[in-house]
């Protein structure tokens, strides 16, 4: 649909992003990304996950004792399953990533998991109308819980102990529109693994990481996480005078050193 600007942009952007150094970009551990990936996708990425391992199950089955253990598998559900895989690895094997460069694959991983129920029923109407109704039945339960709370949930439905991306979100938004207030003023970062929505409103370019709080830079602004506010006063007490803000995972501080 949108022809040269999808190829010479887009693409462009995220091959960039994919291979920068980690300044403006997610790192951490592959498990945790697929982690989050089973959490914040439900039910779609798990039935993807068990739908993946039946495939090969039924496949070593029907090699070794009888045909009653195969399913069929159309083109289409083949299709979108290698199209899932190449875009999970695709996004998962650099050291950079962010849990949204992730968002291009679900629909071929949602499509992949329904059309393999589709198969199952087709196989056995018993088995695939109990799967498929314990799947639309949470899909539908955690759409609501979504929406009408922003606290994170894990599969079980219970509210997860962490803040949620909807919290950090909110307390990013307000920090970047204080540094768009102060656009000579740089920002630095300690231990704050959050970007996209800071950058989007700050209006920055970029964004500076920084390892010790002790020697932080004389002038500019300092992001920190706030579980770290109880250290400030043993870390560097001078700090603490410094505060623009205070939300519930950030805190921003004014640098006068």
């Amino acid at each position: 649909q949108f022809g040269s600007s999808f190829w010479q942009t887009y693409l462009f952007n995220l091959s960039y992003r994919l291979s920068a150094q980690p300044q403006a970009a997610g790192t951490g551990n592959p498990l945790y990304y697929i982690q989050q990936l089973i959490t914040t996708t439900q039910p779609w990425f798990l039935i993807f996950i068990i739908f993946a391992i039946l495939v090969i199950v039924f496949r070593i089955l029907k090699l070794i004792f009888v045909s009653d253990f195969d399913i069929r598998i159309s083109n289409f559900t083949l299709v979108n399953l290698l199209i899932s895989l190449f875009l999970i690895l695709l996004f998962l094997l650099p050291p950079n990533r962010l849990l949204y460069y992730f968002v291009p694959s679900l629909p071929f991983l949602a499509m992949a998991s329904v059309s393999f129920l589709t198969a199952i029923y087709i196989k056995n109407k018993y088995l695939g109308s109990v799967l498929i109704a314990i799947s639309v039945t949470i899909g539908l339960t955690l759409t609501i819980l979504k929406i009408t709370s922003p606290s994170d949930r894990t599969f079980f439905l219970t509210k997860s102990s962490q803040l949620s991306r909807y919290q950090i979100a909110e307390d990013e938004k307000q920090v970047g529109l204080i540094t768009a207030q102060k656009p000579m003023e740089a920002l630095y970062l300690y231990r704050w693994q959050f970007y996209p929505t800071l950058l989007y409103y700050s209006g920055k370019n970029n964004l500076y990481k920084i390892n010790n709080l002790q020697d932080h830079p004389q002038k500019g602004l300092l992001l920190i996480p706030k579980p770290l506010y109880s250290s400030l006063e043993t870390i560097s007490p001078g700090l603490k005078t410094g505060i623009v803000y205070q939300g519930q995972s950030a805190i921003l501080i004014k640098l006068n050193k």
